[in-house]
């Protein structure tokens, strides 16, 4: 079945450039497949997370990792005093374990918490709470050899513990990266950006209706200077055991003279050999809710289903541009095949001098190097159009206002509103979405 379900894959070395001392920091979570383990993890998360603005000074003030004027940063960027007592556990290994001090590894993770308020219509009930992501794992890579790297992550936030990224990487060279195992499939510049990038809380709707997430199977990368090259062959999904087998690739031009002054357009195709059954659908950019307002339903007479989209970026200092068209169809057995498609463009501007960070056809985080942090205005259009050939999944129109504010590292603070317009299988629907998150890595 074609459902839709962030850190992007990379190896250790870019993630060990963007979060500093990512070695000493550890998220100590439960690891039991129970759901009662998995609770108490998010739980404990989200103490910790509550009472960070009270946890005393003594472990900074011992550890002097902070080189941030204390007196001149906002409350929530005093993350280091957080880091030094989640990460004790793991600084004691390190130490003190032949098998840490032998391999470079790196402890990573994130959470986010969500709330959103729906004003009115069938999502009205769903106002309210939850933490939308929470994730541990580690990267390194094998000493013998600095071509072999790894990664492994564990999605913890349902009621079970489930894989999202785990591969190994192999870098031949200047030949670019061959990946092996569960993985990103290479599609859309929306969907290679990382949620730790991502300007809004959720992607746009066009990206939710016709995207993959991961899938286990083998990719390869290459990036020059001005060109890029992606793409996947996958199988099943390893965490739900539904989905089809196929292949993605995805290309991209770079353009512009230098690093403040980008162009950026691209392509990328994605093709399903379909076990016959097939869904588009997606959430009204918002996951406190598990309505959608466009659904096609599940069809159980396609042969396959494919989907190619077209991508361009345009990056100017602290502006950028973005925009991408989507269309997507499906091979049915009776050969009345529906074409489907959606569109969306949006626009950023990062206040404060700093700039929006682009390399290897994807955003980053903006560094941030003002101890007060940045903010960030971002606006969006996006469209969905589920409506073809006796196929009434129906059609969307979405404009989004937001600010975000970033710390110098680990936290953001994300506010969007949402104006909905919806014709589909819940009828005429046009609330008005108000949500926020607070978004923590280490």
């Amino acid at each position: 079945m074609l459902r839709q379900e962030r850190l992007g894959a990379s190896q250790y070395k870019r993630i060990r450039q963007e979060m500093p001392g990512l070695g000493q920091h550890v998220l100590k979570y439960c690891q039991q497949s129970s759901r009662t383990g998995c609770e108490l993890a998010r739980g404990f998360a989200l103490l910790l997370c509550l009472l960070l603005p009270w946890i005393p000074s003594w472990a900074e003030e011992e550890s002097g990792a902070s080189d941030v004027n204390e007196e001149s940063t906002p409350w929530l960027d005093r993350s280091n005093r957080f880091m030094d007592i989640t990460r004790a556990p793991m600084t004691m290994l390190e130490s003190n374990s032949p098998f840490f001090q032998k391999r470079d590894l790196y402890f990573f993770g994130r959470i986010e918490m969500d709330a959103a308020h729906f004003s009115s219509g069938v999502l009205s009930d769903d106002s309210g709470a939850i933490i939308r992501r929470f994730r541990a794992g580690l990267v390194g890579h094998f000493r013998w050899t600095e071509n072999w790297s790894y990664k492994l992550e564990f999605d913890l936030t349902d009621s079970e513990n489930r894989l999202a990224d785990a591969y190994f990487n192999w870098t031949p060279g200047n030949w670019g990266t061959i990946r092996i195992g569960n993985q990103k499939v290479a599609q859309t510049l929306s969907g290679s950006t990382s949620t730790l990038t991502v300007p809004f809380l959720e992607r746009p709707l066009p990206v939710l209706a016709f995207t993959l997430q991961r899938r286990l199977g083998v990719g390869y990368e290459l990036h020059r200077p001005r060109w890029g090259l992606q793409g996947t062959v996958f199988s099943r999904d390893i965490n739900e055991q539904y989905g089809s087998e196929g292949y993605a690739i995805r290309t991209y031009y770079r353009g512009g003279s230098e690093e403040s002054r980008i162009y950026h357009i691209g392509l990328s195709s994605l093709i399903l050999e379909g076990d016959h059954d097939a869904q588009f659908r997606a959430r009204p950019e918002s996951h406190l809710t598990n309505t959608r307002l466009v659904d096609t339903g599940v069809y159980t007479d396609v042969d396959s289903a494919s989907a190619y989209g077209a991508e361009i970026a345009v990056i100017q200092g602290s502006y950028s541009v973005v925009g991408e068209y989507y269309r997507a169809g499906w091979d049915r057995i009776d050969e009345s095949d529906p074409v489907f498609d959606g569109w969306y463009v949006q626009g950023a501007r990062i206040f404060g001098g700093h700039r929006h960070s682009f390399e290897k056809g994807k955003f980053y985080r903006p560094e941030i190097n003002n101890p007060k942090g940045a903010w960030e205005a971002v606006a969006r259009f996006s469209s969905v159009d589920l409506d073809s050939r006796g196929v009434r999944g129906g059609v969307e129109d979405n404009w989004t206002l937001g600010v975000n504010w970033y710390s110098p590292l680990h936290w953001r603070v994300m506010f969007n509103l949402i104006k909905v317009d919806a014709d589909g299988p819940q009828g005429r629907q046009d609330p008005w979405i108000t949500q926020a998150r607070v978004q923590y890595y280490f």
